[in-house]
């Protein structure tokens, strides 16, 4: 199902209930604020793209309203400001871009290959709760954010691809010390534009060790002394 460019609508019943309905697309409703939806037992794919006044996604089933969701995403929609639905128990991929207003949300996410999130400047932290899965990892133009989402360096499998870019405010790969062993599962990592001197891990042997014998392409803006030793004497 396709509701695309209704842009006199300015509203939308609560959607769902359709017990067959596999994808849904809602896109340029430009005036819908509000959308809730009731649960859909089978949706697979569930896209929002060009709402450009929307502000408030109502979860009022919790953690029942996409069971069997396998791809979310949401596409310039600069108003929304509500958090995204905690359990998305059968989610692959999760991609978020161009929502400067969307809320840090804790996800728990057991099934998630794929996560891009581009700015959104105030989705920071985004904690990922039961992650044990993911592959992809794309970051891009979230300048408030200093180290990488809460349960990153958690999860038993730490994801394989790791690109961040235009994140200013990025100083360190890791929040603790103690949940940095993971990353040395990482077969590809490529950071640019982080201003501030960026520390790998505590002494940056983790994922310098893991660079090197993987063929890791690291390419920050700026590295601290420390984690350029560690990457050459390992």
């Amino acid at each position: 199902m396709n509701l695309s460019n209704c842009r006199n609508v300015m509203s939308l019943p609560a959607l769902g209930g359709l017990p067959s309905l596999k994808k849904l697309s809602i896109e340029g409703m430009d005036g819908v604020k509000e959308l809730g939806f009731k649960p859909f037992p089978v949706l697979e794919v569930l896209q929002f793209q060009n709402m450009l006044k929307w502000e408030y996604w109502y979860h009022p089933y919790e953690d029942g309203e996409f069971p069997s969701l396998h791809e979310l995403v949401i596409h310039n929609c600069p108003n929304l400001n509500q958090k995204l639905p905690r359990y998305l128990p059968s989610l692959v991929k999760l991609i978020v871009k161009g929502c400067p207003n969307l809320v840090d949300s804790v996800l728990n996410l057991p099934s998630l290959h794929e996560l891009n999130i581009e700015d959104c400047k105030n989705m920071v932290p985004v904690s990922l709760v039961g992650v044990t899965s993911l592959v992809t990892v794309r970051i891009r133009g979230l300048p408030y954010l200093k180290c990488l989402p809460d349960g990153f360096q958690q999860f038993l499998g730490a994801p394989k691809h790791l690109l961040i870019s235009n994140c200013s405010g990025l100083t360190s790969l890791r929040q603790k010390v103690t949940e940095c062993e993971n990353v040395a599962s990482i077969e590809y990592v490529k950071v640019n534009g982080s201003s501030p001197p960026l520390s790998l891990a505590e002494n940056g042997k983790n994922l310098a060790s893991a660079a090197q014998r993987l063929s890791c392409a690291y390419k920050p803006t700026h590295l601290d002394n420390e984690s350029i030793e560690a990457m050459v004497s390992m």
